[in-house]
C-alpha cells in the first residue's frame, strides 16, 4: 500500500500534465502561437499560483528529480526519434556544415560567452566558461516547425536539426570537464590538454558503442517477419541502451543515441516491415511529442522569478554574451560553410537572421545547470542565470520569431509558390468534374443538382485558367516558368515512383534513395539552386558502402549492392520513360508553355540514357544478381496483388475481418521473405491452409 500511496500522487500528475499539454496544442493552434512557448508560461504560472504544490507538480520540479527525467528519460526518446528520420542522404552531403556548427562552433560558443562574462561580471574565469557551456546547447524545437511551415530550403532545416542533436552531446561533455577542472582546481593549461584527450575519448566511445548496437539491432530487426510490436520494442530498447550503456562505459550517451538511431533509419529501416515502419512513425512522433511538452512545462516549473531578478546585472550580461556568440557563429562561421561543404548553398541574410534568432536554448540547459545546483558554491547563481537565458529565448525570442518572418517578408509566398498553389486547385478542379461526370451517366444522383454543381466547377476552372495565364505572361519570365515546369514533372516523377514501391518493384531502400534524389532536385528548384546532376545522385558514398560490407558479410554484399544499384538505375529509367509518356500528353494541352516541353523532354531522355547506360555496366558487373532480381520484382508484385485482393474481399463481405488479418499475416511474411531473396511462394501457404482445414473446430475464434 506505501508504494501504492507514493507513486499515485507522481502519476496523477503525471496524468495532469499531458492533459494540460493537449489542451495547450489546442490552444495554440487556435492562437497560431508556438506551442513551446505556452507550456513555459503554462508552467511559471502554475508554480506562481502555488497550484504546482497542490496539485503534486512540484515532485517534477526537484533538481534531482528534474534532471534525472531530462537527462534519462525524456532526451533519449527526442534524440533517438530525431535521428532515426534525419535524411541520411542529405546528412552526408551536409556532415561538414554540421560537424562545424556543432563541434567547433559550439566550443567558440563557450569560449566568448566565457571570456565576456569573466571580463564584465565578478564570476571568475572557470566559473564563466562552465557556464558558457551549459549555454552552448540549442533547441530550436519551434524554429525548425517553423522552418518547415515556410518551406526553408531543406539543407537550412536538416542543418539546425543535426547542429541541435551534435551540440547538446559536446555541450554536456564540455560541462562535464569543466567541471572537473573547477573541482579539483586543474590550471587552465592542464586542463586544456586532459581534456581535449578526454573528449576525443569519450566521443570516440559514445560513436561505437552507438554504431554497433545499431548494426545489431538493424539484423535483429530484419529477422522478424511483420511483428509491429517486436520491432517497435527493439528500437525502443535501443534507444534506451545505447545511452545508458555508453554513460556507463564512459563514453556519450548522446552520441551513442544518435549514432544508434542514425544506423537503424539508413540500414535498418529498409529491412523492418511496412506495417511495422507505420507503427514506428506513430509511436515516436507521439513519444517525442510527449517529450517535448514535459520538458518545456518542467522549464516554467523551475522558473523563479525572484531569484532570476536578483541576478539583474549578471543576467544582462550573459544575455548579450550569448546573443553576439550566437551573432559571430552564424554571421561569421556560416558563409565559410557555404565555401567547405560541397553540396552546400549559400544562406540568405534574411534566412541568416532566422538562425540567429533561433538559436534557442532548453531541455540540456536547464538539466545541466539543476545537476551543479548543489555541487559548488555558486551552483544555485548558476542556476538561476541559465533558467533566466532559457526564459528569455523562449519568451522573447520564440514569441518574436513571427514578426520577424513578416518583417523579413518570408510569409509571403513566391510567385513561383502562388503558381504552383493555383495549377494544384486547377488539376483538383479538374479531377472533381471528371469524377461528377461518370456520377451523371449512371444517374446515381439529382441531374439538376450535379448540372448547377459542374457549372460552378466550370466557373472556376475558367477563373483559375485565366487567372493562371495572365500570371504567366504579365510577371514570369522564362526562367522561372521553366524551374515551375520542371518542378511540377519531379512532382509526378515522384508519384510515379512511389507506385512502383507499392506494386513491389522497387525495394524500401531503392525507393527511399530515388525519392531522396527527387526531392533534393525539388529543393534546388524551389530554392533558385543550381540543378544537381544526375551522375552525381547516383552514386552511393564510401562510408555507406563499409557499413553495409561489415553488416552483410562480403558476398552477401556484393548481390545486395548489385541489387540496389540496378533498381535505382531502374526505377529511374522508368520515370523517365513515364515523364516522356506525360510530356507527349501534355503536347496536346493549349494551356501549357510548348517552349518547355521539348526542352524537359530533352533533359530526361538524357537521364534515361544514363539510367539505361547505368543498368548494362551493372548487369555486367552482377550477372548473377541482376538474373535472379527479375523473378524477385515478380513474386514481390504478386503478393501485393493478392494483399489487395483479400482487402477487396473484406470490403464486400466476402472474407471475414479474422481470416483476412490471418491471410494477411502470412503474405506479409512471404514478402518479407521475398525481400530477402528466399521464397517459399505458394506451396508453404497451401500446406498450412490444408493442415490447419483438418481442425475446424477452431476456426470458430476468427468470426
Amino acid at each position: 500500500m506505501e508504494h501504492g500511496l507514493s507513486t499515485s500522487p507522481l502519476i496523477a500528475a503525471l496524468v495532469g500534465m499531458m492533459l494540460l499539454a493537449a489542451a495547450l496544442l489546442l490552444i495554440a493552434n487556435r492562437l497560431k502561437w508556438p506551442f513551446t512557448v505556452l507550456l513555459v508560461i503554462a508552467g511559471g504560472l502554475l508554480h506562481a499560483s502555488g497550484v504546482d504544490s497542490w496539485a503534486g507538480l512540484d515532485h517534477f520540479s526537484q533538481p534531482d528529480v528534474a534532471t534525472e527525467i531530462i537527462l534519462v528519460i525524456l532526451l533519449p526518446t527526442l534524440i533517438f526519434e530525431a535521428a532515426f528520420n534525419l535524411d541520411a542522404n542529405r546528412l552526408r552531403y551536409n556532415w561538414l556544415a554540421i560537424f562545424t556548427l556543432a563541434v567547433p562552433g559550439t566550443v567558440i560558443t563557450t569560449l566568448l560567452i566565457g571570456t565576456i562574462v569573466a571580463l564584465l561580471t565578478p564570476l571568475s574565469w572557470e566559473v564563466a566558461f562552465l557556464l558558457g557551456a551549459l549555454l552552448s546547447a540549442t533547441d530550436p524545437v519551434s524554429v525548425i516547425a517553423l522552418f518547415k511551415k515556410l518551406g526553408a530550403p531543406k539543407d537550412l532545416t536538416l542543418l539546425m536539426e543535426g547542429e541541435s542533436l551534435f551540440n547538446d552531446a559536446t555541450a554536456i561533455i564540455l560541462t562535464k570537464l569543466l567541471l572537473a577542472a573547477l573541482l579539483t582546481g586543474i590550471g587552465m593549461p592542464d586542463a586544456v590538454l586532459s581534456g581535449l584527450l578526454s573528449f576525443v575519448v569519450i566521443v570516440m566511445a559514445g560513436i561505437v558503442i552507438g554504431g554497433v548496437l545499431g548494426v545489431a539491432f538493424s539484423w535483429i530487426a530484419g529477422q522478424v517477419d511483420d511483428q509491429p510490436f517486436v520491432e517497435i520494442t527493439l528500437t525502443l530498447v535501443l534507444a534506451y541502451g545505447s545511452y545508458l550503456l555508453a554513460n556507463v562505459l564512459g563514453g556519450s550517451g548522446i552520441l551513442a543515441t544518435v549514432t544508434a538511431g542514425l544506423v537503424m533509419g539508413s540500414i535498418g529501416r529498409p529491412r523492418l516491415s511496412t506495417s511495422a515502419y507505420r507503427y514506428l512513425e506513430h509511436y515516436w512522433s507521439y513519444t517525442a511529442f510527449a517529450a517535448n511538452s514535459l520538458i518545456f512545462l518542467l522549464v516554467g516549473l523551475r522558473a523563479d522569478l525572484g531569484v532570476i531578478m536578483e541576478t539583474g546585472p549578471i543576467l544582462l550580461v550573459v544575455l548579450f554574451a550569448m546573443l553576439f556568440s550566437r551573432a559571430a557563429l552564424i554571421y561569421g562561421l556560416t558563409p565559410l560553410i557555404g565555401r567547405v561543404s560541397r553540396n552546400s548553398h549559400p544562406i540568405s541574410y534574411p534566412l541568416r537572421h532566422l538562425l540567429f534568432w533561433g538559436g534557442l536554448r532548453g531541455a540540456v540547459t536547464l538539466a545541466l545547470a539543476l545537476s551543479l545546483e548543489h555541487t559548488f558554491a555558486l551552483g544555485e547563481t548558476l542556476v538561476a542565470l541559465a533558467t533566466g537565458a532559457v526564459l528569455f529565448t523562449i519568451l522573447v525570442q520564440g514569441l518574436t520569431m513571427g514578426r520577424l518572418v513578416q518583417r523579413l517578408k518570408l510569409d509571403k509566398p513566391e510567385l513561383s509558390h502562388q503558381l504552383m498553389r493555383m495549377e494544384g486547385w486547377l488539376s483538383a478542379y479538374h479531377k472533381a468534374k471528371s469524377e461528377l461526370e461518370k456520377i451523371k451517366q449512371t444517374q446515381a444522383a439529382n441531374s439538376t443538382s450535379l448540372d448547377d454543381m459542374l457549372r460552378s466547377i466550370d466557373a472556376a476552372i475558367v477563373r483559375l485558367s485565366s487567372e493562371l495565364k495572365e500570371q504567366r505572361v504579365e510577371k514570369l519570365d522564362l526562367e522561372t516558368d521553366w524551374r515551375l515546369f520542371l518542378t511540377r514533372c519531379f512532382m509526378i516523377e515522384n508519384t510515379f515512383l512511389h507506385q512502383l514501391s507499392e506494386n513491389g518493384y522497387l525495394s524500401e531502400s531503392a525507393f527511399l534513395r530515388l525519392r531522396a534524389s527527387i526531392l533534393q532536385q525539388l529543393d534546388a528548384l524551389r530554392h533558385d539552386y543550381p540543378l544537381p546532376e544526375h551522375k552525381f545522385l547516383m552514386n552511393r558514398s564510401k562510408p555507406n558502402n563499409l557499413l553495409m560490407r561489415c553488416f552483410l558479410g562480403r558476398e552477401e554484399f556484393r548481390r545486395w549492392y548489385g541489387k540496389e544499384e540496378y533498381l535505382e538505375a531502374w526505377g529511374r529509367a522508368q520515370s523517365c520513360k513515364h515523364l516522356l509518356n506525360v510530356l507527349k500528353d501534355m503536347e496536346r494541352n493549349d494551356e501549357i508553355a510548348d517552349v518547355q516541353i521539348p526542352r524537359a523532354k530533352e533533359l530526361y531522355q538524357s537521364w534515361l540514357v544514363s539510367s539505361e547506360s547505368q543498368m548494362n555496366k551493372i548487369k555486367d558487373i552482377y550477372p548473377e544478381s541482376i538474373r535472379s532480381l527479375g523473378t524477385q520484382q515478380l513474386k514481390s508484385l504478386v503478393i501485393n496483388i493478392q494483399c489487395q485482393a483479400i482487402k477487396r474481399q473484406v470490403r464486400a463481405g466476402a472474407l471475414t475481418e479474422g481470416i483476412a488479418d490471418v491471410m494477411l499475416q502470412e503474405l506479409s511474411s512471404e514478402l518479407m521473405h521475398a525481400r530477402r531473396g528466399d521464397f517459399s511462394l505458394l506451396p508453404g501457404r497451401i500446406t498450412g491452409l490444408l493442415s490447419r482445414t483438418k481442425l475446424l473446430h477452431r476456426t470458430s475464434r476468427y468470426f
